[in-house]
């Protein structure tokens, strides 16, 4: 009667019970073999390898196909394919097989790869043999699909195998998304029906909601988030889960829910600090970066987006490279940011010093990944651009003993910028604007009016001054060269050129292109100083 009542709380999945009632059997006849191995099988069904073996270790060798089944399983998920082959393929000589021993034994042959796995007289016979004794089984159809998807390459019987599969468990994965794959390039509106099908079964199928969200979002319909608050009902404690929701609410413009949510999803990876591998998700805490620097919560920002740095150091993937460029930019940016706040705020040393923070973020960074093979021309392009804005935005702050270099590495850095791209007209602008900074900064050091002399025509600079200008001019005259209707790029050369009429020109020329009040200004201001243009 015990046993019948084992067999009875596992048959409803009630492993914790079903222990207690094997082990007061054994308590009382230890040697029972139906007790023994039902108790192994329990443990190895919950993963428990070293209870079922140890369950297994004192009950002497038995002439049935149970026995041979629990122990070769045993000796399966212990790595012995020898030994499980063996004792699997032993118990096939006793009259009570079972599906499961023939299901294990062609879990084997596929494992053992080879003729095993190819040879129907194997692996499938196998297969065949389980489903017939046990029809009700999704798993037999499952690895049948998989024989005849990716061994006989018969995409029709495949698809049979797992539609079995799936109407006997929704919740299979694994056939859920091999017909998704199948269907997906050749009959779209059959895979959605699909989706929708294993979606509204008694039976959770997370994989069909998670596509169904997916399908959901990309045709712009919001109940992406009803199929989301689903599977969270089911796993309110999954991280990944509320990350998706995150997004979806990202998606449909729901920006505070999605705030709401990326947290949630970065508490749940913080409420296991220490597992080494719980790390919060890199592109979590970007996205949740980006929504508080849109709300104005900068320190916010700065916390989350600082952490992501560090996350991204303890972790290596294959695109760590381009992730890490995005989040290093991301800190810089937000850095920079900060530092024209406090700029604004007149607060010059607390602005100089996040210009500092954020050049370090950026360089440390590029210094590193200087010296892999895994550069990206155009995210290092826009790192060392952002670099040189940082530097040159100084301009703007208090002189101190740093000043003129702190600009100059602003050049530098659009300099190898424009070494990745050498014909790229707005490198060769931000070049020229580099040296025209310069070329100003050294005049202020030396007393130069330079706002007066550079509507002079031809004035006649110190060569300290006037070697930055022509270069300037050179970057400048390029960048037109590479694109001539760029209106910005013809206000500057109007500002750096030593010609009172091309100047003129040049300034015309840019509000020609694009009115703007910049070159309406210089204009104005040329002709107060000239007087008879």
């Amino acid at each position: 009667m015990n046993l019948l009542q084992a067999r009875a709380l596992i048959a409803q999945h009630n492993w914790v019970n079903a222990i207690m009632v094997y082990e007061g059997i054994i308590e009382h006849e230890p040697f029972l073999p139906d007790a023994v191995i039902g108790l192994a099988e329990v443990h190895l069904h919950q993963g428990n390898l070293d209870d079922a073996a140890s369950t297994m270790q004192f009950l002497p060798p038995q002439e049935s196909a149970a026995y041979c089944a629990a122990k070769g399983w045993l000796a399966y998920h212990q790595g012995d394919l020898a030994a499980a082959h063996a004792t699997l393929e032993a118990g096939l000589a006793y009259p009570d097989v079972t599906w499961a021993l023939k299901y294990r034994l062609a879990r084997v042959y596929w494992d053992l790869g080879g003729d095993f796995q190819t040879n129907k007289a194997f692996c499938v016979a196998q297969l065949v043999g389980a489903a017939k004794l046990n029809p009700h089984e999704a798993v037999i159809f499952r690895w049948l699909g998989t024989y005849y998807l990716d061994v006989a390459a018969d995409p029709i019987r495949a698809e049979k195998c797992f539609l079995k599969a799936l109407s006997l468990d929704p919740s299979c994965q694994v056939c859920g998304l091999a017909l998704t794959d199948s269907l997906y390039a050749t009959n779209y509106e059959r895979a959605v029906q699909l989706w929708t099908d294993m979606a509204a079964t008694p039976v959770h199928a997370p994989w069909a909601l998670l596509r169904l969200a997916q399908h959901d979002v990309t045709h712009g319909n919001e109940t992406a988030i009803a199929h989301l608050h689903k599977l969270l009902r089911h796993d309110p404690h999954n991280a990944s889960l509320w990350a998706a929701l995150g997004h979806v609410y990202q998606v449909f413009g729901r920006i505070v829910a999605a705030q709401k949510s990326y947290a949630k999803s970065l508490s749940l990876v913080g409420s296991y600090p220490d597992d080494a591998t719980n790390l919060p998700s890199t592109s979590v805490l970007c996205e949740l970066a980006r929504i508080e620097l849109s709300l104005g919560l900068l320190d916010e920002a700065l916390a989350h987006l600082t952490t992501a740095v560090e996350t991204g150091v303890t972790t290596t993937s294959n695109d760590q490279t381009n992730v890490g460029a995005a989040v290093h930019k991301l800190l810089a940016e937000t850095l920079f940011t900060q530092a024209k706040t406090l700029c604004a705020q007149g607060l010059y040393g607390r602005s100089h010093d996040k210009l500092k923070q954020a050049s370090t973020v950026l360089c440390t960074y590029l210094s590193q990944t200087s010296q892999t093979d895994d550069d990206d021309n155009d995210a290092t392009t826009s790192l060392y651009k952002l670099v040189g804005d940082i530097h040159l935005f100084a301009f703007y702050l208090p002189v101190d003993d740093t000043w003129l270099s702190f600009l100059q590495q602003g050049t530098d850095a659009y300099l190898k910028a424009l070494s990745v791209q050498p014909h790229d007209a707005m490198a060769l602008f931000d070049v020229g604007v580099g040296y025209w900074v310069q070329a100003q900064a050294r005049a202020y050091l030396q007393n130069v009016p330079m706002a007066k002399w550079s509507l002079q025509h031809q004035p006649a600079y110190p060569p300290e001054i006037l070697s930055p200008v022509t270069t300037a001019r050179s970057y400048l005259t390029q960048s037109l060269q590479a694109n001539p209707n760029d209106a910005n790029v013809w206000n500057a050369l109007g500002a750096v050129h030593d010609h009172i009429v091309l100047k003129q020109f040049a300034f015309v020329r840019a509000i020609e292109l694009e009115n703007l009040d910049a070159a309406w200004a210089n204009l104005g201001m040329l002709y107060l100083q000239s007087g008879h243009l």
